[in-house]
C-alpha cells in the first residue's frame, strides 16, 4: 500500500521526503558553526557564507552582541541580517563592487 501511494504521488509530479533528513542535509555544510547563537540566520544565509569560505582560507563567523563577526582578508565585519550576507557575497565574492 505505501509503495502504491508513493508511486501515485510521483505520478502527480510530488514527492514525499522526510523533514528531519532533508533539515540534516541542509546543515550539514554549516556544522562547524552549530555553536553560534543564531544558527537560523546561518541556514538562511548558507549560500552567501559558504560562497566566502570557499573563496577565501582565513574565513571564520563568531558571535558577537546580536549577530556575528565575520573575519577574512584580515577584515572584521559585523553582521546581523541575511541582507549583509547577501551584500558581503556580492562585494567580495562577485566583485560588484569593483567599479565603485
Amino acid at each position: 500500500m505505501k509503495k502504491l501511494l508513493y508511486s501515485i504521488i510521483n505520478k502527480l509530479g510530488y514527492s514525499i521526503e522526510n523533514k528531519k533528513k532533508r533539515y540534516g542535509r541542509l546543515i550539514k555544510p554549516l556544522h562547524k558553526f552549530s555553536g553560534l547563537y543564531n544558527f537560523n540566520l546561518l541556514i538562511r544565509s548558507k549560500q552567501e557564507i559558504l560562497n566566502l569560505e570557499n573563496k577565501f582560507n582565513n574565513f571564520s563567523v563568531v558571535n558577537h552582541k546580536e549577530g556575528f563577526l565575520v573575519s577574512f582578508l584580515d577584515l572584521k565585519i559585523y553582521v546581523e541580517t541575511l541582507e549583509e550576507f547577501h551584500i558581503l557575497n556580492e562585494v567580495f565574492v562577485n566583485n560588484l563592487g569593483k567599479n565603485l
